[in-house]
């Protein structure tokens, strides 16, 4: 089988974007039946099952994977300077518009859209939403889901150090991934996380040989490993089901891993099977998958308001149907209106600032550079 069979002529593994879109929708289910289902024992089981929460640790996992396969498989040089305004350009106009949308929902919601609202937050700044906006010290008064931009931004500035223990020795992501999780124990930023797809980057040539694989003592295992990947990525939830063991909570605290730790492990083990079976991409390179690949930072970034502003503003309008159907329907204006969103968004506000910061960078002069044989 053609190894280049999933990739486009810039080598773009299209089949992760279509991974990172059905992240997303999970999310985006997530924060729909939470609407309806928090706080009761329906809302545990949907979660076990469509898992949003603990996307994220899959998003991480698989933007140290992403950001490290130009500069470690296809050998290109990292400029740092160049590296960092493209970054900049390709997360904050879509999270600025999220924020801002968010504004407007909350100000929708409690009808305390008004001149003096407008002039307490945007004026005196009463809520901090320049901080916000600026991405400083996790201030997510507005939109929630900002924290997780707020890593991904932080992440961008470490990368370029973990790149260079990448391509001295891949075995110094080994010991520092150790460190992470034996040593320091509690989240630091997702580090790990990002260290997980980098070292998977690393591996990916081996990944990506069948013939090779198959020689590694852990290839008989992968099903068991699969099957685990799928038990500890809901890992959270178990918890609010069955009562833990108190020795088994005892090490798990004193390690100080948490609940991300488990979803993350499971991310990497996700990632892994996916590059590996060709199965697996053939199903994820289907056009609707690939389309929603496309959008899904965007849908990721406007989803949370538009659910809540359907739930909060509509469906007390619409009368005369039963449960069901009133969840059915509100599913399909949510999911509509979120796809139709996050259209524009990407084609209105995303793709021409992703080309923005592009030409900025192509016409800045070098800095300092980062490379294969550096």
């Amino acid at each position: 089988m053609d190894p280049n069979l999933f990739k486009t002529e810039e080598n773009h593994l299209r089949f992760l974007d279509s991974a990172r879109g059905i992240a997303s929708f999970m999310v985006f289910a997530m924060h729909f039946f939470e609407q309806t289902f928090i706080g009761t024992s329906t809302n545990t089981y949907i979660s076990i099952f469509i898992n949003g929460r603990d996307a994220v640790s899959f998003f991480f996992v698989l933007s140290g994977f992403v950001l490290s396969y130009k500069y470690l498989i296809l050998g290109k040089p990292l400029d740092i300077k160049k590296f960092f305004v493209s970054r900049v350009f390709r997360l904050w106009p879509g999270y600025i518009a999220a924020v801002l949308l968010a504004v407007v929902a909350i100000f929708l919601i409690n009808n305390i859209f008004t001149w003096n609202q407008f002039n307490e937050t945007f004026v005196k700044n009463a809520s901090h939403v320049y901080e916000e906006i600026l991405l400083f010290r996790f201030n997510n008064n507005f939109y929630g889901a900002g924290w997780t931009l707020t890593i991904e931004m932080i992440a961008s500035f470490i990368f370029p150090f973990f790149l260079v223990l990448a391509i001295k020795d891949v075995r110094l992501i080994q010991y520092l991934l150790i460190v992470f999780i034996v040593i320091i124990g509690k989240n630091f930023f997702f580090s790990e996380h990002f260290l997980l797809g980098i070292l998977i980057c690393s591996y990916y040539p081996k990944i990506n040989n069948r013939t090779e694989i198959m020689k590694s003592r852990w290839f008989r295992y992968r099903f068991l490993f699969i099957g685990l990947a799928f038990v500890l990525f809901s890992y959270r939830y178990y918890g609010q089901l069955v009562h833990f063991p108190t020795p088994y909570t005892s090490v798990v605290n004193f390690m100080g891993w948490e609940d991300f730790s488990f979803s993350g492990l499971a991310s990497g083990i996700f990632l892994v099977s996916i590059i590996y079976y060709q199965n697996i991409q053939r199903i994820l390179n289907a056009k609707i998958l690939v389309f929603l690949g496309k959008i899904s930072y965007s849908l990721y970034l406007v989803h949370p308001s538009i659910i809540a502003m359907i739930h909060r503003l509509i469906l007390p309008y619409i009368r005369g149907l039963g449960p069901r159907r009133l969840l059915a329907l509100e599913g399909f204006m949510s999911l509509v209106a979120c796809i139709g969103a996050s259209v524009l968004l990407y084609y209105g506000l995303e793709l021409p600032f992703i080309r923005l910061g592009k030409r900025i960078a192509a016409r800045m002069k070098p800095s300092l550079i980062v490379g294969i044989g550096k």
